[in-house]
This record gives structure tokens, sequence and C-alpha cells, in this order.
């Protein structure tokens, strides 16, 4: 499945606009459906989704960011698709 506006994430984000691509994915621009606030959503690309090695780097590094507190590092949440 391949995002698209006004897709709904985790069934509390809803997609806005592609924001970004790179080689392992794409970010996108949404807003938390109940809050309203904005964020952004990383897609990783399928291919390094089903690399069980790269899902732990990708990990260690969201829990590593998620620690610092700080208005010049994004917060990060997680939200695992299963589609």
């Amino acid at each position: 499945m391949e995002p698209e506006e006004g897709g709904v994430i985790a069934g509390k984000y809803q997609l806005v606009a592609p924001l970004a691509r790179g080689g392992m994915g794409m970010v996108w621009t949404a807003r938390h459906v109940t809050l309203g606030s904005r964020l952004a959503v990383k897609f990783v690309d399928p291919s390094y989704a089903r690399d069980p090695a790269f899902l732990v780097r990708f990990e260690r590094e969201a829990r590593a960011a998620a620690v610092i507190e700080s208005p010049h590092v994004v917060h990060v949440r997680t939200a695992r698709r299963t589609s």
C-alpha cells in the first residue's frame, strides 16, 4: 500500500502531503486527527522493512532520538504499519 493524501495511519495521523523521498523511504507531513497537531510521518521502503538488521538499527536510532529533549530535535513516536 502506497501512502496517499488524506489516508489515515494508525487510526490517528492523517497524511497531508509528501515532504521528501530518499533511498530508505519517504516522509509525509500529517496532522493528528483528534488534536490537530502537525507532524511528520516517515515510511520505510518495503525492501528495508523486511530486513531484520535494518529494523533493529532503525528502532535503536528512534529510541536514541526519543530521549533527547530539545526544540531542535524531532519528537519520536512509533506506529507500525501491518499491511
